[in-house]
């Protein structure tokens, strides 16, 4: 039985920033569709900062041909190091 996920989020008008949160094996379409609903129901959503708090998600981010696969041109270029981040109060 495949557990159920959730995706939550929190708007913090004062400080202008959103956060999006998906918990659990949340499919990529799914976490995309949910995003863009969020977007719509905020009046200018570009005029915040956005936090997406991955730490609970358990899937991967996928497209219709399977996981994520790195923009041509780019497969030869070293990654990125990871930041540490002090987590959100």
């Amino acid at each position: 039985m495949t557990k159920p996920y959730r995706f939550t989020t929190f708007v913090d008008e004062a400080n202008g920033f959103l956060v999006i949160r998906p918990i659990g094996n949340m499919p990529g379409p799914d976490f995309a569709a949910r995003v863009i609903e969020f977007y719509r129901s905020i009046e200018a959503p570009w005029t915040n900062s956005r936090i997406i708090d991955g730490r609970r998600h358990d899937g991967y981010a996928s497209d219709a041909d399977g996981p994520l696969s790195p923009l041509p041109g780019l497969e030869s270029q070293p990654a990125s190091p990871i930041m540490p981040m002090s987590p959100l109060s």
